[in-house]
Order: C-alpha cells, then structure tokens, then sequence
C-alpha cells in the first residue's frame, strides 16, 4: 500500500519499484491514476494495474494495451506495435520486458483526469499497440 499522503512523485516512484520487482513475469502493467483495479486494491491514487479481463482472457495480454499512461511495462510485441516513442523514456528493464515512461509525468498525475491534448498525442504514440476498433477488428475483439 502507498500511503496517500505522500507526495505524488513519491507514490508514482514506489508504484514504478513495482513493475520492477520482476517484469519478466508481467506482460503488461501501468502506474497512473485510473479507476482501473489495483493489484493490491488500495492504490487508487496512484495504481499498479493488471490487466483487463477482456485482453488477459484474449491471450492478447502481450500485444495489446488497452490504455496509455505516464508509466508502463510493455513486451517487445508491444513495442514493436508502437508508432513513435521517441518523446517516452524506454528502458529494457529484463529479457522482452520494457519500461515506458512520459518524459514529463505531471501531466499524468496532477491532475483529475490527463488532459485531452497529452492523452491524444500519447495515443498517437502508442500507435498499433493501443486497442481501438481497428486493432480490435484485427484480433476479432468486440470494443
């Protein structure tokens, strides 16, 4: 659990040691703030999300996001599904597992929800990796 009165930065850095712990065994993971359910269920401020159960259930876990946020664990197959991520901090952090941060995080995480602009140009970043209609014609999902 990260205490919610600590500084976001602070909560956002414990939340990322997470996706650290052992990435290998992740296929994909996001800290952000979201409404999504957290793996421990009480980091609402400042979550470490699983998956969604529509994509685990898909087998498509290491091949689609379903959201983009200011601080991700990807898969090579993701990355390779990215239209530019030149403006995002990319790091393999283990063997096919890659941690994808927002060079600037406080769009994501001081305000109520990310601002439309950002969220729109990360979108745009993530390109193919991103679940939309068109990749969820492509892999038969119904979104």
């Amino acid at each position: 659990m990260v205490r919610s009165e600590l500084p976001w930065r602070e909560r956002a850095a414990l939340c990322r040691q997470v996706l650290l712990w052992q990435p290998d065994l992740v296929l994909w993971a996001v800290v952000g703030r979201s409404s999504y359910p957290s793996l421990a269920g009480t980091l609402r401020d400042c979550p470490v999300v699983v998956m969604p159960a529509q994509l685990a259930t898909s087998g498509l876990r290491g091949t689609l996001v379903d959201a983009v946020q200011g601080i991700q664990l990807i898969t090579g197959t993701h990355l390779a599904r990215a239209h530019d991520l030149s403006d995002w901090q990319v790091t393999q952090v283990s063997p096919d597992r890659y941690l994808v941060e927002a060079a600037d995080l406080d769009p994501w995480f001081t305000r109520e929800r990310t601002d439309p602009d950002v969220s729109a140009k990360a979108e745009h970043d993530f390109g193919r990796m991103l679940v939309t209609t068109e990749t969820g014609d492509e892999f038969g999902l119904a979104y």
